[in-house]
């Protein structure tokens, strides 16, 4: 991740823990993540403009800090249940799912401008519950928290498709992967498919 050296790296990976922090104003900058391994995602506020293309990633978790603006995510098809956390003070974002992929959001009084596919609220004044066909019985399924005070929040349906590009296993308590050696995993890998 390509930073200067005054400032805090837009992008942190610890374990199997991405922290996101990029300043507005601080340029850009990318992370390549291993698809052998799942991954947390944390959007730590302030950032500003941030891109998450998740497509062929196992994703366990993501998490939006009060503060984040501007922030798009692509997901990829969820394996079990994946929490996504949406703190108040949250503003601009947008989540694409795949075509199909189940989510059930609750929503707490508060939250401003919402869409959630086709349904479209102004102001949340008492708890929301919305599903999409059939996602509260489906075992695989986005449960997205909104909490209060929430700004323009979109889901829909426009991520591409993209399969897991590698099978995901749990690693035992004995065996213990750095960041690192997943990062090189990862890259090692690309290379290997350009040649």
């Amino acid at each position: 991740v390509p930073h200067g050296p005054a400032s805090a790296a837009p992008a942190v990976v610890r374990g199997e823990t991405v922290k996101v922090r990029r300043l507005r104003g601080v340029g850009l900058a990318e992370i390549e993540l291993n698809p052998r391994h799942p991954w947390r995602f944390q959007i730590q506020g302030p950032t500003w403009n941030t891109v998450l293309r998740l497509g062929g990633l196992e994703v366990r978790e993501i998490k939006l800090d009060s503060g984040a603006a501007k922030v798009e995510c692509f997901l990829p098809r969820p394996r079990g249940v994946v929490p996504i956390i949406v703190s108040g003070g949250v503003v601009g974002l947008t989540l694409h799912r795949p075509l199909g992929a189940a989510v059930v959001a609750d929503v707490s009084p508060g939250s401003v401008r919402l869409k959630l596919d086709g349904f479209a609220v102004n102001a949340t004044t008492a708890d929301l519950r919305w599903e999409s066909v059939g996602a509260s019985v489906t075992p695989d399924r986005y449960e997205l928290r909104i909490n209060g005070g929430a700004v323009q929040v979109t889901l829909d349906q426009k991520a591409t498709e993209e399969p897991l590009r590698a099978h995901v296993q749990s690693e035992s308590a004995e065996e213990h992967t750095s960041a690192l050696e997943i990062l090189l995993d990862g890259v090692e890998k690309r290379v290997s498919l350009r040649r």
